[in-house]
């Protein structure tokens, strides 16, 4: 599908927003320890969800691929749905920050 290069700036934007929001929200939560929540009884160490890092670098790869034109084919739908994605990441560690860990739990 051709996109104009407006419209592909405007879905790199995008998604690059929502990578950098949920990037920092997880660095903000997860970087300060707090007592008054509820942990699982299985979690994994720290150093498991350095995984994340590079979850997030990718997004941010994509973001800069489609805003340059360096994809040839980019289905808006589904930037956007990619965007979302980490959108609800966002949302995610604001339920476990609020202290809802049984609703981001699950």
């Amino acid at each position: 599908m051709s996109v104009p290069g407006v419209q592909r700036k405007v879905l790199g934007s995008l998604v690059l927003a929502h990578v950098v929001i949920a990037a920092a929200s997880s660095a903000f939560v997860f970087t300060r320890r707090r007592a008054d929540v509820a942990r699982p009884c299985i979690q994994p160490r720290s150093a498991a969800f350095g995984i994340w890092w590079l979850i997030f670098a990718g997004g941010a790869a994509h973001a800069f691929a489609v805003g340059t034109g360096a994809v040839r084919h980019v289905a808006p739908e589904r930037t956007v749905a990619f965007a979302l994605a980490f959108g609800c990441c966002t949302l995610w560690t604001i339920a476990y920050d609020a202290g809802r860990s049984a609703v981001a739990a699950g």
